[in-house]
C-alpha cells in the first residue's frame, strides 16, 4: 500500500468546494413486501422442534416471483452504487452525483419507476382465468404446504400495490457549521457538536469514495491486463470500459483524487487509439499494450492513500 496523500490547505478547500458546488444528492427510497412469516410455535412442536431453542420463518409465496417484482428497486440502488454513476454519501440511501449527471440520473430513476409500475400491474391484474399471478402464487403455496398456509398472512392486492414503491429525490448539499445563524431549535453547544460530527462524516465519505473509485478503475485495468497478457480473447467491453471511465473522470472524481488524476493522462495515452479488433488481429501489438497496462496497473496499486486533514472547515 502506498504512502498517504493528505488533502490540506488549498487542495482541501478545492475538494470541499467541488462537493458543495458541483455535487447533488440523489436520495433513493424503495420498499416492498417481505414475503416472510415467523412459523408458529405449535408448528415447530409438530416437527419435534423446541420453540425455546429454535425459531424459523417461512416464505409465503415463491421467492423468485417477489424478486422479479422488486427487481427495479434493486436496479436503482445498484445503479447508484456504481461509482461511475454516483458516489456514496452519509447513509446508504444517499448518493452524490455530479450536477452534469442530473438528467441521466432522473431518466434512469424514471425508467425504473415505470418498470416497477408495469411489474405490479402484471402481478396484480386479473387474467382471463379469473385470477391474478399473486393469487396463483398463493394457490401454489397452499397446494404444496397446506399445513403452513394461512390466508391471514397475505396482504391485500391494494396494500401490495402501495408497499412496492420506488421514489427518488434530488437535493442540494449544504455545508453545516456551528455558527447557528438564523432561527434554530438547537442550542449553540448542540449546533457545534453536530457541526463536528458532520465534518467527521464528510472526511469518511471522501476517503471511502476515493478508495471505491480507485478500486472500480483498478478492477477494469486488471481485467484488461489479464486478457492481454494471458492469451485470452479480447472483448470490446473490456477495452472500452476503462476508456469511458477516463473520459468521465472529471465528473467521477468529484472529491479530488489528485494522485489518480496525475496518472490518468498516462493511462489515457496508452489506451488512446486502442481497439479490440486490432488487438485480436495483432498478437505482438496485444502483447505490447498488455505490458504497458501491467506497469500502469502496478502504479495505480501503489498510489498514496488520500486522507483529509484532521480539522476541516465547511464555512463557505
Amino acid at each position: 500500500m502506498g504512502k498517504e496523500y493528505v488533502l490540506k490547505g488549498d487542495a482541501l478547500n478545492k475538494s470541499l468546494e467541488s462537493i458543495f458546488n458541483n455535487g447533488v444528492l440523489l436520495i433513493i427510497e424503495g420498499g416492498g413486501w417481505g414475503n416472510r412469516k415467523k412459523i408458529a410455535e405449535d408448528k415447530l412442536q409438530q416437527h419435534g422442534l423446541a420453540p425455546d431453542a429454535v425459531s424459523a420463518v417461512q416464505n409465503l409465496i415463491s421467492r423468485d416471483e417477489v424478486a422479479s417484482l422488486r427487481a427495479p428497486i434493486n436496479k436503482a440502488h445498484g445503479w447508484a452504487r456504481d461509482v461511475r454513476n454516483s458516489l456514496p454519501w452519509i447513509s446508504n440511501s444517499f448518493h452524490v452525483i455530479h450536477k452534469d449527471k442530473k438528467d441521466v440520473a432522473k431518466a434512469k430513476m424514471e425508467e425504473l419507476i415505470e418498470e416497477l409500475r408495469a411489474n405490479k400491474t402484471e402481478f396484480l391484474r386479473i387474467k382471463e382465468n379469473g385470477k391474478s399471478k399473486y393469487q396463483e402464487c398463493k394457490d401454489e403455496f397452499r397446494e404444496k404446504h397446506p399445513d403452513l398456509y394461512d390466508e391471514a398472512n397475505y396482504p391485500t392486492p391494494a396494500y401490495l400495490d402501495k408497499i412496492f414503491r420506488l421514489r427518488y429525490y434530488l437535493r442540494e448539499i449544504a455545508p453545516v457549521n456551528g455558527n447557528g445563524s438564523g432561527v434554530s431549535v438547537l442550542t449553540s453547544e448542540e449546533r457545534a457538536l453536530e457541526a463536528r460530527k458532520y465534518k467527521e462524516q464528510i472526511k469518511e465519505v471522501v476517503e471511502e469514495s476515493v478508495a471505491a473509485t480507485r478500486a472500480c478503475f483498478l478492477d477494469m485495468l486488471q481485467h484488461l491486463t489479464t486478457i492481454l497478457t494471458e492469451d485470452k480473447r479480447v472483448v470490446e467491453s473490456a477495452v472500452e470500459k476503462p476508456k469511458q471511465f477516463l473520459k468521465e473522470l472529471g465528473s467521477i472524481n468529484l472529491f479530488g483524487d489528485v494522485p489518480l488524476l496525475e496518472i490518468s493522462d498516462k493511462i489515457r495515452n496508452i489506451l488512446d487509439g486502442v481497439y479490440a479488433e486490432d488487438l485480436r488481429d495483432d498478437a505482438e501489438y496485444k502483447k505490447a499494450i498488455g505490458y504497458c497496462l501491467k506497469t500502469a496497473t502496478e502504479h495505480v496499486k501503489s498510489l498514496p492513500i488520500v486522507k483529509l486533514e484532521r480539522d476541516i472547515e465547511l464555512d463557505f
